[in-house]
Formats: structure tokens, sequence, C-alpha cells
């Protein structure tokens, strides 16, 4: 792990030096990996988004549960069941909505280290 490392062993470990890299070998570097951009992805359909929210062993087995709770005719307890499950999809659906608009406005904007992002 870098942040275990001292400074020259990770400038070693980077191939690199005090003063950065060379222009040939960050000419080299970049015909190897690329521009350091983020990658462009096709957008994700919002009801594909929430119904991958259900894709979890863990919340499957929530679904089961509460499909076998109400042929019981435990209505109580799968009506429990199936209001967790769907705060818990939409809360997950939330979190994920506002990280891919993050993503998109960084990549909007062409933020790079050199505007001041850490």
């Amino acid at each position: 792990m870098w942040y275990s490392k001292t400074i020259n062993e990770t400038l070693e470990g980077l191939a690199s030096s005090r003063n950065g890299l060379s222009s040939e070998e960050a000419g080299t570097r970049l015909e190897k990996y690329g521009y350091n951009e983020l990658q462009k992805e096709k957008k994700t359909n919002l009801f594909v988004l929430f119904i991958s929210q259900f894709k979890n062993a863990l919340l499957m087995l929530l679904v089961f549960a509460g499909i076998l709770s109400l042929f019981l005719g435990e209505a109580v307890e799968s009506t429990a069941i199936f209001i967790i499950l769907l705060l818990n999809a939409i809360l997950g659906f939330v979190q994920e909505y506002k990280a891919e608009k993050a993503i998109d406005a960084l990549k909007k904007n062409g933020c790079s280290n050199s505007e001041g992002f850490a």
C-alpha cells in the first residue's frame, strides 16, 4: 500500500522522481495508458436503476420471507418486510442517482487536479 511507504519507496515504485516525469517518460505513459479521463458510459434507465437495488442475495431472501409471510396469513409481518424493502430500495436509488449526477458534473466540467480538486 502506497500510504505505508516512504516517499523514496513510492517514487521508486512509480518509476518517478521528486522532479516528476521526464517529457519522454510522460509521452510513453500517455501512449500506454491514455489520457487521465473518466470513461463515458451509457446512461442507466431510472427504472433499471431502481430495480437493481434488489439484486442483493439478502434482499432476495427478505422478498421470499415477505411472500412466505403473506401466504401464511401474517399480514402485519409481511407488510413490515415489504415496507423495509421499499425504503431500502428508495434510499439506495437516491444515493446511486446522486452519485451518477456528481460523476456527470465532473465529466461536464472537465475537472482535474490542476483546477483545485484533490
